[in-house]
Formats: structure tokens, sequence, C-alpha cells
């Protein structure tokens, strides 16, 4: 089996030193996006080699990372290949699909294969997913999609109980459908023929989602549905954290683990495989109290991640929880002892808006809100 990775981009961003640089090469820790991807790669059995399209433009970046990839890692090193497919600029770009086809066509690939976008990040095992494809191909990886998020920054799907994609919606403007389409595909080399036979009828210059949506449509096409997290880093369509401060967020969760409160460490646990601000803006309407309480107390601490507009946009989100008299609880449902600290949602949720902005205190934060005509609560001690 052989691996594809799509990095022919053109999008740049800067890393936590403030250097810019391309997408692929973004920082999410101590590797950049690129290494942490080999690095998931490498673990699958039988892959005999990973090709990482890319452009002229910065395929010099890449080699400079290629060298450093040799240095500390010469095993890995021996199973990359980087592929420039010709072009310099975003207009002479060849697309995802014309890449595939590109690759596939000069390294004379005529093994099964998986194929990654370049700009996306994902926890969970590729091995896994692996597996499950040789059963059902080809298949794309598919995540479950939180309906109040864009539908048209995704590919939806609708599985039947063997996992055949019935439905297969390409960055819809709507939709009722409940699962996403990650750019983490199988295809089996009995099946490659299907992209020379979509290269005929259509424009290649498009998404890989596009030519998986029309595939369901020519023969029986799977998803492989995974529970962890999946995002594309390289997303610029509505604001979320991306890059760097990816790893700096989930060190904000981290922290709550050591907490000496048994519910405030629980509840974080709980919050450990958030991708991005929204999926912690999801736990302010968890039924969960401790999980409100420190998941509005993380955001506030988010402050020097966030831009002025993503600031207002999470600012509007605890606004709805200042009306929440609920108070924390201890790990088996009990509250807390009278002697214990005392932690309320709406106060919590108070104490972060400060935090970002919204006015100078806690006390200012209930007063401006009522000025606002918001419900607030009057449990506000902490």
């Amino acid at each position: 089996m052989d691996a594809i990775i799509l990095a022919a981009t053109h999008e740049r961003g800067k890393n936590a030193n403030g250097r810019d640089v391309p997408i692929v090469l973004l920082d999410l820790g101590e590797d950049p996006l690129l290494t942490l991807m080999i690095k998931k790669l490498i673990k699958i059995k039988d892959l005999h080699k990973i090709f990482i399209v890319t452009n002229e433009k910065i395929k010099p970046e890449l080699d400079t990372w290629f060298e450093q990839i040799s240095r500390y890692y010469p095993d890995y090193a021996k199973k990359l290949k980087i592929v420039s497919d010709g072009t310099h600029t975003p207009e002479e770009k060849k697309g995802a699909v014309g890449d595939l086809l590109y690759v596939i066509e000069q390294e004379i690939i005529k093994d099964d294969i998986i194929i990654i976008g370049g700009d996306n990040w994902f926890t969970f095992d590729l091995q896994e997913f692996v597996n499950k494809s040789k059963q059902n191909s080809p298949a794309v990886l598919v995540t479950s999609y939180r309906s109040r998020l864009n539908p048209s920054r995704f590919g939806l799907v609708e599985l039947d109980r063997n996992h055949k994609i019935l439905k297969y919606q390409e960055k819809p403007e709507q939709t009722d459908l409940l699962l996403k389409a990650s750019c983490v595909y199988y295809i089996n080399s009995g099946d490659l023929y299907w992209l020379k036979e979509f290269s005929k009828r259509y424009d290649i210059k498009c998404s890989p989602g596009t030519f998986f949506s029309w595939l369901t449509e020519q023969t029986d096409t799977f998803g492989v549905q995974m529970d962890s997290k999946w995002y594309d880093v390289g997303d610029s369509t509505e604001a979320h954290l991306h890059g760097p401060d990816f790893i700096k967020i989930r060190e904000l969760v981290r922290k709550k683990f050591g907490s000496y409160s048994t519910w405030e460490n629980e509840a974080a646990r709980r919050l450990q495989w958030i991708s991005s601000y929204e999926d912690v803006i999801d736990a302010l309407r968890d039924d969960d109290i401790n999980l409100r309480i420190v998941a509005a107390n993380i955001l506030g601490d988010m402050k020097k991640l966030l831009d002025k507009q993503e600031k207002s946009y999470i600012i509007n989100k605890l606004k709805e929880l200042l009306a929440d008299g609920s108070q924390n609880q201890i790990d088996y449902g009990g509250f807390q002892s009278d002697e214990d600290e005392v932690y309320y949602v709406s106060a919590t949720a108070a104490g972060s808006m400060a935090k970002l902005g919204y006015a100078d205190n806690i006390d200012t934060v209930f007063a401006k809100a009522k000025k606002e005509g918001l419900r607030v609560s009057e449990m506000r001690n902490v």
C-alpha cells in the first residue's frame, strides 16, 4: 500500500515564533503538521511509500523539511518522496484530483492507496481506518457533524447499517445529514481506474470530495466512522483556532487535570480531545454543571489566542449562561460541603467575559448585561 499527501497549497500561516510557513509546515506542538502526519502514516503495516505532492512554489521549503527528516528520522525518509506538480501560482494549480492523477501516473502507482489532505489534522488511528477500509473500499473517513456549523465547509454523508454511503453532499448550503467526510480516503488498486473515468467527464480541478460524491453514484462506496476529532487546519471560512494555537488550547485543558478539585479535574478530562474553541462552546450547553463551569473558565483563559472577532463571538455565547444559577457539584452528584469553595455557572461565565474585554469585572459584567436587557442570575459569588 502507498500513501499520498496532498500538499500543493499556497496558503500560509505564522508559527509560534512568527515565521511565515506553508500551512503544511505549521508547528503543532514540537513538530510541523507534516511531520506529525508522517509519524501517523509510518505506523501502518505494509506501507511501502509516502508520496507528498506539492507545487514548485513551496517545494524548496519542503525540501528543507525533508533534509531535517532525513537527519532526525532516517528510517522515515527512506519511505518519503516529494513530487512537484510543476505549477507555480494558484491560477495554474491542478486541483486536488488533478494532483492525485498526476502523482499516480508520474510514479506509476498501482497499489492500494490512502489519501490525506495536507491541511488536515486528526486524532484517530490510521491503522484502524485502513483495516476497516480494506473490507469495504473505496472508503472515506467520517466523523460526527455538529448541525450549528456551516455545512458548506464540509462533505456530508448518510450511511446505511452496512456503512455503505447512501448520500454524499459536497459542501451543501443546507443539510439534514449527521456525518461529515474528512479528507482521508482509501482506494484499493482495483478501483483506481475510477479516477481516470472521472477525469474523462469532469474538471479535475476539484476536491477529492467532489470525486467521491460522484463515485457513490457509480459504485458501492463506504464510510468508516471514527469517534475522534478531525478538523481543517487551513480552513479560513470561519473564525477558529488553528496552527500552533491548537496545541495551546489543549494545554489550557490539560492544566485543569492537575486541579485539586475532583469535579474540575474530571470535567476537564471530558474535554481533552477538543480541536477548536467551537468544541468548548458546545460544552456550554452540556447537562453536566461541572462541564459548563470548566468550559466557561477555559474560554476566558483563551484570551491571548483570540482576535477581536473571535472574542466577540465567544462573549455572545457566554451571555447565554448569565442566567444559570447552578453551582459546581462533586463527582458523585452531591453538592459541595459548606467549607468548600463554590463556583456558579453564571459567575464563571461573567468572569470569562471580563477577561475577554466585555467589562472590567464580574459585577460590571452583570450590570452591563442587565442594561442590554439580558436575564442574569443573582448567584454571583465565587
